[in-house]
């Protein structure tokens, strides 16, 4: 009996050192300016395919295989009115060293990629207040939980002024401190 109590306690502590992502996002985004001013991100999320046709699953009425646009329209007033405050803990920026959390969600647009097999989320941050382009930020998409694993392109849109780095950030550890996330380190001049 001692045996199997040990065995059920390592087991227990040791799935979430096993544990991995259930859902992964492919991230792309474009840094949204004005002037010299930062006002926000264009944020593009094309997910796994196992989330994709859980999602189908659920948001194609019809059973065509498509997402027609009352669907569409459907689901993203949905995803607007109960699962935004789930997206916004995913978000992390850094103005010239300072945590930002002044932003809402807008403009969200769902489509299905039939060639892909890829649900689409895109939509816009907005800053509450515009933040100077000059000087050094730090962006990333990141679930602390390490549930959704978001990975981020080398496509970010930047304007010319702006070079970016796209490294794992050390000083960030999600996951109980066993990963470091993919942050975006901007520097614009």
């Amino acid at each position: 009996m001692k045996k199997l109590i040990y065995t059920l306690a390592f087991l227990a502590t040791s799935f979430k050192v096993m544990a991995h992502p259930h859902i992964w996002v492919y991230t792309d985004l474009a840094l949204k300016t004005e002037g010299q001013y930062i006002t926000g991100l264009n944020i593009n999320w094309s997910f796994d395919e196992m989330y994709s046709s859980a999602f189908m699953m659920d948001a194609d009425l019809n059973k065509d295989g498509k997402l027609d646009p009352s669907e569409s329209e459907a689901m993203q007033k949905q995803v607007m009115e109960k699962a935004v405050s789930s997206i916004t803990p995913f978000i992390m920026l850094k103005f010239e060293g300072k945590d930002t959390f002044g932003y809402k969600l807008d403009n969200l647009k769902i489509k299905y990629d039939e060639e892909s097999e890829q649900v689409v989320y895109n939509f816009d941050l907005k800053l509450h207040a515009p933040r100077k382009l000059e000087g050094f930020h730090k962006l990333a998409i990141v679930d602390k939980e390490f549930y959704v694993a978001f990975e981020q392109s080398y496509d970010f849109k930047i304007p010319k002024s702006c070079q970016f780095d796209l490294i794992e950030d050390q000083e960030i550890t999600i996951y109980d401190g066993l990963v470091n996330p993919e942050v975006y380190q901007l520097s614009c001049k």
